[in-house]
């Protein structure tokens, strides 16, 4: 066996141990939230191959459909299967960014280490803790895989090597759509390669960079909504600042609200001084570095929120730089002081790990705190089911006002986290249609909303349930009008879905 096998198989049982001991409390939990929209399309592909291509709410990552469907086809509805698949996705991206690392010249000690702490950080805990956003790592697996397969100095164009860039391009454009930043990456990697030569770079990026330039025309072809998630305020800009400042500990990482602070200045002029140190010395990995993070943070930069799946990648460049760094300053110590370093910088990463465990688990107590409050609503979905017929029109009403996502706002174990609470849906947690398709997986079409109801279902009738706190209720009555109805609910002050088995599916 190869030292560079034995050394990649040794990383994979080390992040294996590292994620299974932290994240292990997460295969206990239900889906929560965005995760039953997401399996939901996934029962659409299955039902209707062509939705395999197809967005969810405008957001075009197709790698997620295609994953939750295999899921979907292994494990039903258990969802331990699902964060199964999450953890060793996760793992995996961990371990692309390891051989990323050690392909930018890091030792295979320092490529190992940076593998781990961004496994185990709570930077990178969205992805491994919410099966909606394993696009997140699936893009740095495109990213990671697109560093490796490049050639360094020394080395030529292969056609294995020309695929692989090609596959890593595929996987980040069916990941999420801000994958279109990766043919920079490519410029960056070939200057590198060429010593500067632009002819070269032109030759090898134009390709890639027309891919990126399609794309980016279909999709807002495709999808041509206004984009409100957008801010257009430079208040908005100080999310970076503050990223750096969190990812050194100066700072606990908010999701909204950010302010440029003394803190935030400080993290990122000791940030821009590592880089131009790095600069200066040709340092490949903190060339890298920087410009991964730059790539990744510009297509979320004026998105007024910060979520943790927005600063996973940003942090894989983050540490690229400290790792760099430390290498750097530890051949450049004096002699007397070099036998100290390595204890120190263990020291150190001990610390960081331990920081961000600690984090994570905070964390995963509020998430155990949703997945038990959704437990409850799965239980209380499927003591009504043997009444219902989703053949039918079915308005279902929120007749209660409980909100289980601001009582662990409110009181939180770890970080303040964005909540996107659904008033209109039971205990505001789970979109209706997706919540019944969930609970009835057995039959062969999906549960759909129907939004244009005022419309479509003027004079049809159908059935009413009504959600309480405690349990879904059917009145005794029938329902000769679903319009009618449910404006009648809407006028009395209540928000309502009206959903239906067979319907047409979004888009």
């Amino acid at each position: 066996m190869s030292g560079s096998v034995r050394w990649i198989l040794l990383t994979a049982v080390a992040l294996f141990a590292m994620v299974s001991v932290l994240y292990g409390p997460v295969l206990g939990h239900e889906l929560r939230s965005d995760d039953f929209p997401w399996v939901q399309q996934a029962h659409r592909a299955q039902v209707q191959p062509s939705q395999l291509f197809a967005d969810l709410d405008g957001f075009y990552r197709p790698l997620n459909t295609w994953s939750l469907l295999v899921d979907r086809l292994v494990w039903g509805t258990n969802p331990a299967g699902y964060h199964l698949t999450n953890l060793l996705l996760h793992m995996l991206a961990a371990l692309g960014l390891a051989v990323a690392s050690r392909r930018l010249g890091l030792s295979a000690i320092a490529s190992s280490v940076v593998a781990v702490i961004w496994a185990a950080s709570p930077f990178t805990e969205e992805a491994a803790i919410w099966v909606s956003a394993r696009f997140q790592d699936f893009l740095m697996i495109g990213w990671a895989a697109m560093i490796a397969a490049w050639p360094r100095k020394g080395e030529h164009w292969t056609p294995w090597r020309r695929v692989a860039v090609v596959a890593a391009l595929f996987v980040g454009a069916a990941a999420k759509e801000s994958w279109v930043v990766m043919p920079a990456l490519g410029a960056v990697l070939e200057y590198h390669r060429t010593d500067g030569s632009l002819k070269r770079v032109a030759r090898a990026v134009a390709p890639l960079f027309l891919l990126s330039a399609i794309y980016v025309v279909a999709y807002f072809v495709a999808f041509p909504g206004d984009k409100d998630y957008y801010s257009w305020s430079l208040a908005v800009l100080a999310k970076l600042p503050h990223m750096f400042a969190s990812f050194l500990y100066f700072e606990e990482l908010m999701p909204m609200g950010f302010a440029l602070g003394w803190r935030s200045i400080v993290a990122t002029l000791a940030v821009g001084t590592a880089v131009v140190y790095g600069l200066r010395r040709r340092s490949l990995p903190i060339t890298v570095g920087a410009v991964w993070i730059g790539l990744s943070a510009m297509p979320v930069l004026l998105v007024a929120f910060l979520p943790t799946r927005h600063t996973m990648i940003p942090y894989a460049g983050f540490l690229l730089i400290v790792a760099a760094l430390f290498e750097q300053l530890a051949r450049e110590a004096p002699a007397r002081w070099r036998p100290a370093v390595p204890m120190g910088v263990a020291g150190l990463v001990a610390l960081v790990v331990l920081a961000g465990g600690a984090v994570v688990r905070a964390d995963l107590l509020d998430y155990e705190r949703v997945s038990q409050a959704t437990t409850q609503l799965l239980e209380e979905t499927r003591e009504v089911l043997p009444h219902l017929a989703f053949d039918r029109h079915v308005i279902v009403v929120r007749a209660e006002n409980a909100s289980p996502l601001h009582q662990v706002t409110i009181n939180p174990h770890g970080r303040i986290k964005i909540w996107y609470p659904r008033h209109a849906d039971p205990y505001g947690l789970v979109d209706a249609a997706a919540l019944f398709d969930w609970t009835q997986s057995h039959q062969a079409s999906p549960v759909e909303r129907i939004d244009d109801w005022e419309e479509r279902f003027r004079g049809v009738p159908g059935l009413l349930l009504v959600h309480r706190e405690g349990g879904f209720v059917q009145p005794p009555y029938g329902v000769e009008d679903v319009a009618g109805e449910a404006r009648r609910w809407r006028e009395a002050g209540h928000r309502l879905r009206v959903v239906m088995s067979g319907a047409p599916s979004p888009g």
